[in-house]
């Protein structure tokens, strides 16, 4: 790329920031730009926090990635917003199961049941869960052993 071609696209590059900008000041404001230790005591709003909705929809992203860690925790968030909401029970589970803690998953099946009988998605996780117990020969007890 010849040298005036570079400053050509350089040139473009600057522009297209400037108008985004100058439209990003138009429709909201001035004060979106005020940095947050601006003295004239408006800054910017703190961020709203999520909803259950949107954190159980982040724990399901993240256990398609197959990062249930971060999974369980926001389907953990998603449940302290609103306990009784029984797809990030039921996604909680099918995280505590892909992590091997089918325990844990039969608990969170079995609570969203409990909050909603008729939910025919837990409904039929459990059962596969269970099918899978059933092949490991009972190898996990349902029940934890008794502490000495």
């Amino acid at each position: 790329m010849s040298t005036n071609a570079a400053r050509v696209t350089i040139g473009a590059l600057v522009l297209t920031a400037l108008v985004s900008l100058v439209c990003a000041a138009e429709t909201s404001g001035p004060a979106a730009f005020r940095m947050a230790d601006d003295k004239s005591g408006t800054a910017a709003p703190p961020p709203k926090p999520l909803s259950a909705k949107e954190l159980a929809a982040r724990g399901s992203d993240f256990a398609v990635k197959g990062d249930n860690d971060r999974a369980i925790a926001d389907f953990d968030a998603a449940l302290t917003v609103d306990p009784s909401f029984v797809d990030a029970l039921n996604g909680r589970a099918m995280a505590w199961r892909a992590k091997g803690d089918r325990r844990k998953a039969l608990a969170d099946l079995d609570a969203a049941l409990r909050f909603k009988p008729d939910f025919e998605i837990a409904r039929a996780n459990r059962k596969t869960l269970f099918h899978e117990i059933e092949l490991q020969g009972a190898k996990m007890p349902l029940k934890p052993p008794a502490q000495k």
